[in-house]
């Protein structure tokens, strides 16, 4: 999963102060991780690594992933796009029982309230697909389109929050 390119921005945000933390994209396996942890260890850092989900060879390797990621992130939009549509919610299932299984956080991706691009709320169905996900054991969610593009980016995020504080300790 990973280019010469992502080997020399892991050096780079190694060494910075800058990032809390470092995703890594399209994750496939545990070995892939453990990579992008020894280039970090060589420089000295110790910055938490976030294993993108985005394949069905990663959906095939969730348990070793979970295992050596401190955090695993479900990218639904490219999950998507590598399987038949049907599949993708067991695929999320997956992703979230794996994580829960090996104690790893898990990050909800993708179309969170995109909704919002063109109505004041988020649709009745982005709001119970956000409290099932936080119910799964969701930990955190990334807002990505919908504060890119849209034209109410603080109230997605206002929305998210509402949601998050209602439903993350349920």
């Amino acid at each position: 999963c990973l280019t010469l390119e992502d080997e020399k921005a892991l050096r780079f945000v190694s060494t910075s102060r800058d990032f809390d933390m470092v995703a890594i994209s399209f994750v496939s396996s545990a070995e892939d991780v453990l990579t992008a942890r020894s280039i970090l260890n060589e420089q000295g850092s110790g910055l938490p690594l976030v294993a993108k989900i985005e394949t069905a060879h990663g959906i095939d390797h969730l348990d070793k992933i979970c295992a050596v990621a401190d955090m695993v992130m479900a990218a639904r939009g490219d999950l998507a796009l590598c399987m038949p549509w049907p599949e993708l919610p067991k695929s999320m299932a997956l992703i979230a029982d794996s994580a829960l299984e090996a104690g790893t956080p898990w990050v909800l991706a993708t179309q969170i309230v995109e909704g919002m691009e063109r109505f004041a709320f988020p649709t009745r169905a982005e709001i119970c697909d956000l409290a099932h996900w936080l119910k799964r054991g969701c930990t955190a969610v990334m807002l990505s389109y919908e504060t890119v593009f849209g034209s109410n980016a603080r109230g997605a995020v206002a929305c998210t929050q509402q949601l998050l504080d209602r439903w993350s300790d349920q």
